[in-house]
């Protein structure tokens, strides 16, 4: 079971409100003398008991109402919140390796950061699952694979110095994911997203396919030596 607002559970502190409004409110009651009191102590003490028991069974409904709506607050997910929690699917993991994914930040590539993303979401996997994995420069590293293989894919793809074709790679795709079959059908691009690779074309996605989106951000822009000039010349 996860939260989809955890931050919410914090909520359930107010529930020792009830407790020290009880420990600290004030007895109004006021003390009269009366001559026949030894006759009524026995029934006293009896009222006295039930209405201590009351009072704590009151108590232990407030601090569970509090409790309680503290829950609601952080939207419980049972059975459903975490990655491992799916029906069995089909997914195309499509990962650039153009040039502009070889771009360092904070000492780590843009498709090393890609790749990182694609692992952990092959970690998630259940047995059922099938992969695809897309390089968008070169030929398909996996083909209805399992896990583990896609996972040995995922490490195999090299950084080029190409430009990248999306709407290639998201056509090929769709032609590699079996049809027919009732299983839910993915398509996950892991890009920098250039301009100059997404291109005009667009494919035609059917209504069962989820066409996903990883992006890596880079502050920086793109760099290229565009003249060189050699001194003393060669």
């Amino acid at each position: 079971m996860s939260f989809l607002a955890p931050w919410a559970l914090a909520l359930a502190t107010l529930a020792v409100v009830p407790v020290l409004l009880h420990l600290f409110r004030r007895d109004t009651r006021r003390r009269m003398a009366f001559p026949a009191i030894r006759y009524l102590r026995s029934a006293q003490d009896r009222s006295a008991r039930a209405l201590k028991l009351r009072d704590r069974l009151l108590l232990m409904v407030r601090m569970a109402l509090v409790t309680a709506i503290a829950a609601a607050a952080a939207v419980p997910l049972l059975g459903r919140g975490q990655a491992t929690d799916h029906a069995a699917s089909d997914l195309a993991l499509i990962i650039d390796n153009s040039a502009s994914m070889n771009r360092t930040v904070a000492d780590t590539t843009l498709l090393d950061r890609q790749r990182a993303r694609a692992l952990k979401l092959l970690e998630a996997a259940i047995g059922g699952d099938r992969f695809w994995v897309l390089p968008t420069v070169g030929s398909p590293v996996a083909l209805g694979s399992d896990s583990r293989s896609a996972y040995s894919g995922v490490l195999s793809i090299p950084p080029t110095d190409a430009a990248a074709d999306m709407g290639g790679s998201v056509v090929e795709a769709l032609r590699l994911l079996p049809t027919g079959l009732d299983r839910a059908r993915e398509i996950l691009v892991m890009s920098d997203f250039q301009a100059t690779s997404i291109g005009q074309s667009v494919a035609a996605l059917p209504e069962d396919v989820r066409l996903l989106f990883s992006w890596s951000d880079a502050s920086a822009g793109n760099r290229a030596i565009v003249d060189l000039e050699a001194v003393p010349p060669l």
